[in-house]
């Protein structure tokens, strides 16, 4: 039977989690605006389990949660000044930057290592920051099953008690507005492009960066 834990004690007492992610466990935990699965990025069989807990087609990649950002110039290969700006800037909080993995990476987040490129961001939750601290990347999507609305609530959650060991109850959440997606190209002439508009304006993003492009723009 999985264990529910509050938010707070989660937060005061990380090591019960830390000790289920490290040994290959999946925990659930509220982030802005729905609950996710976290898994160590490193575990392929705990990064499986997520995909199986949420139904997904085979390819489908879980994006990447980091607790500092020193972290993402070691887990990338085209990490650079100016997404240094963004993540300092934007982190943490409700910016995505897709970036190149570093080819010595080991992980499968779903894609069996074929995408060359990958989600990454440090979210707003403390708690998933502190784990991402002590252990490293960690592997995260959400806790609803495939092609359904945001886990707002643990109910809501796909999976069944004895899935995941742990559930950190954060209450019914409220809704947020998507992450804005910023991508280092990988093809064509360097720079950065906008992928998706959301929580982070173009104006507040150009505020750094006045010549950041959009995606399809014109």
């Amino acid at each position: 039977m999985a264990q529910v834990i509050p938010q707070s004690a989660a937060l005061e007492n990380p090591a019960q989690l830390e000790n289920e992610l490290r040994k290959g466990g999946v925990v659930v935990l509220p982030i802005e605006g729905s609950y996710i699965y976290v898994a160590d990025a490193f575990n392929v069989s705990a990064v499986e389990k997520i995909h199986i807990l949420r139904g997904d087609e085979s390819g489908t990649a879980c994006a990447v949660a980091i607790g500092k950002i020193e972290t993402l110039s070691g887990i990338s290969s085209n990490f650079n000044t100016e997404i240094e700006l963004l993540a300092k800037n934007f982190w943490p909080g409700l910016l995505t930057l897709m970036v190149q993995p570093n080819p010595a990476l080991t992980w499968d987040l779903g894609d069996n290592g074929e995408l060359g490129e990958f989600a990454v961001r440090i979210p707003g939750s403390k708690v998933l920051q502190e784990l991402a601290k002590n252990i490293g990347p960690l592997a995260f999507a959400s806790a609803a099953h495939l092609n359904r609305g945001a886990a707002k609530d643990l109910g809501d959650v796909s999976a069944i008690n004895n899935e995941v060991a742990f559930y950190i109850d954060g209450g019914k959440l409220e809704s947020a507005p998507p992450t804005t997606v910023v991508r280092a190209k990988i093809i064509g002439k360097p720079g950065l492009e906008v992928t998706r508009l959301g929580a982070i304006s173009l104006d507040k993003l150009r505020e750094l960066l006045p010549g950041l492009s959009v995606a399809n723009e014109g």
